[in-house]
Order: C-alpha cells, then structure tokens, then sequence
C-alpha cells in the first residue's frame, strides 16, 4: 500500500511542477524529483546544472580583467574537452550495467558541480576537502 501512495505524490509533485506556467523549478525541486524517478528526471537536473554552470562562468568573466578573461576563457574550454573525454570514458566503464544510465549521469552532474566550485569559490577561501587515494603501488 505505501508504494502506490508514494508513486501517487511523486505524479502529483510532478504534476505541480509542470502545471504551472512560467514557474522555474528550482535545483532542490529536481533533486526531489530524481530522487523518485531517476531516469525520468536526472537528464534535467544536469541540463539546470548546465545553465547554472554557465551564469557562474559569465559573472566570473564579468568581474575579471583582460588577462584573467583570457585564462578563464582557456581554462574552461579545457575544462569542457575533460569534462566530454570523462563522461565518455564513464559510459564506457558501466556499458551495459544494469544502473550505466544513473552512473554516467551522477558522473556528469558531479563534475559540473565540482567545477562550479572551482569557479566560485576562491580556493584560499577554502574548497572542499578531497580523500585521498591509495597509492597502487604500495
């Protein structure tokens, strides 16, 4: 009985969103979403974070001098060519597995994410802190 009851709020959290027009839709209302229904709604929740990523870099660039627009300019372009070549390398990786899909999507929103905060975060204001890897050799 409790699935059907929460199926039924995730359609009518679904419906609310979509019915009302010129309504935005917040990154905490698509998270919500994804959390019901991944596959339904993860592609949006990358495709806001893809626009959101894009009004960090203009007001970034909006603030910077000449030579720092430049670096940005070079820095997110190379950013870009990584960000392509790893979600690639992810797709890869989970071909065929079961969860490929939520895989490589998770993928791609962490990394747009982590270089919002790249952009936005001064680093000597502090970034978040990063676990270390093992060293294969030992």
């Amino acid at each position: 009985m409790k699935t059907p009851l929460i199926l039924l709020a995730a359609l009518a959290l679904a419906a609310s969103v979509s019915a009302q027009p010129g309504k935005t839709t917040t990154e905490s209302e698509l998270e919500e979403l994804v959390r019901q229904s991944p596959k339904a709604h993860l592609s949006k929740l990358i495709e806001f974070n893809e626009q959101k990523l894009e009004r960090v870099f203009k007001a970034q660039l909006a603030k910077a001098g000449p030579e720092l627009k430049a670096a940005l300019d070079r820095s997110q372009n190379a950013w870009r060519e990584f960000y392509e070549a790893e979600c690639l390398v992810g797709g890869i990786e989970n071909q065929d597995g079961s969860g490929s899909y939520q895989t490589t999507a998770g993928r791609r929103l962490h990394l747009l994410r982590a270089r919002m905060e790249q952009l936005a975060v001064p680093f000597l204001q502090g970034w978040a802190e990063i676990q270390r890897v093992p060293d294969t050799e030992q």
